[in-house]
């Protein structure tokens, strides 16, 4: 079953979203303001604004955390084969769904203000690409799934080729998990519930027996997803460019992140450090409430669009 024939709307359950309420007329226009005064704004995204279209988050209220649930490490992944397994079988089976989700209208309205010159800088948090398909091209701060590596000789490959090998190595495994019924409905049908970044969660007894892993085609070296494990470090040449944005820019907003990782949180911290004005639009509370003297709660779907019709604003959707 293709992408296409999946229900319109499995993605979109309510509980993947936190609540907050509708955005008021005032956060709109201070926010307005906040891009209006700015010629250098650079914006830094997180899940908050990827939960909008479907794709589970960490650590808001509704978010994986809250459910015990504890993301593999990059030492776990790296150490231990059957750990690769039960991600790799895990992440097999959830790549369809994944890929299902669609940009949100945050997404599509942050392309229209790039594409108005409104946005100097993007970087994001998310590994799902979902900027990408709006039209934005974001500095990718802990990596995509969409490509796989080598953790030994380097080589990488697009994960549509890798799942393709999956697939050839486990092909009664691949086709039993393929012909599943992905009604929202049967979400814990065969121990499976869809985690953040694009995993399953999968019963054991559904990969322990026979579930076979593709290795490096050039060096026979461990595959890994393109990504920044839980552990790991985001490479240096990449947090130096984000760094350098973040001293350089006027405004620094930060979109749908809790800032939790240190990563994230010490770009914001250096803008600040460095005389840019912050803000940042996020349901719940993050890391640099105590730090960043502008503070929306607000969902991004509701709020970012509404910026596209206000004042010298105005621009055209993407």
């Amino acid at each position: 079953m293709e992408n296409k024939d999946l229900p319109s709307d499995f993605l979109r359950h309510k509980k993947m979203v936190p609540s907050a309420d509708p955005p008021k007329v005032e956060d709109i226009n201070i926010l307005y303001q906040f891009f209006d005064r700015s010629s250098k704004l650079v914006v830094l995204t997180g899940a908050g604004i990827s939960t909008e279209s479907g794709i589970p988050d960490y650590r808001s209220p509704n978010g994986a955390y809250s459910t015990g649930f504890r993301p593999i490490t990059h030492q776990e992944f790296i150490r231990s084969n059957r750990a690769r397994r039960r991600y790799w079988a895990r992440s097999y089976a959830g790549w369809r769904r994944f890929t299902a989700a669609e940009p949100g209208p945050a997404h599509i309205a942050l392309a229209s203000l790039e594409k108005a010159g409104r946005i100097k800088f993007m970087m994001t948090q998310n590994v799902d690409r979902l900027h990408h398909r709006a039209g934005s091209n974001p500095l990718e701060l802990h990596g995509t799934v969409y490509v796989v590596a080598c953790t030994n000789c380097g080589f990488s490959l697009p994960r549509s080729s890798f799942q393709d090998q999956v697939k050839a190595l486990n092909p009664k495994w691949a086709e039993a998990i393929e012909s599943l019924d992905y009604d929202s409905r049967l979400d814990k049908s065969f121990g499976m519930k869809q985690r953040p970044d694009g995993d399953i969660e999968i019963d054991e007894k559904f990969w322990e027996e026979e579930f076979h892993i593709p290795n490096c085609q050039k060096c026979d070296g461990i595959l890994k997803p393109d990504v920044v494990f839980f552990g790991d470090n985001v490479p240096k040449g990449r947090a130096d460019r984000a760094m350098e944005a973040a001293k350089e820019c006027d405004a620094f907003l930060v979109l749908g992140s809790s800032l939790m990782t240190m990563s994230a949180f010490r770009l914001v911290r250096a803008a600040h450090e460095a005389g840019a004005a912050t803000a940042i639009v996020n349901v719940g509370v993050s890391r640099a409430d105590n730090l960043i003297p502008l503070k929306i709660n607000a969902k991004l779907g509701e709020i970012l669009p509404r910026l596209l019709s206000v004042g010298s604003l105005s621009v055209p959707a993407v």
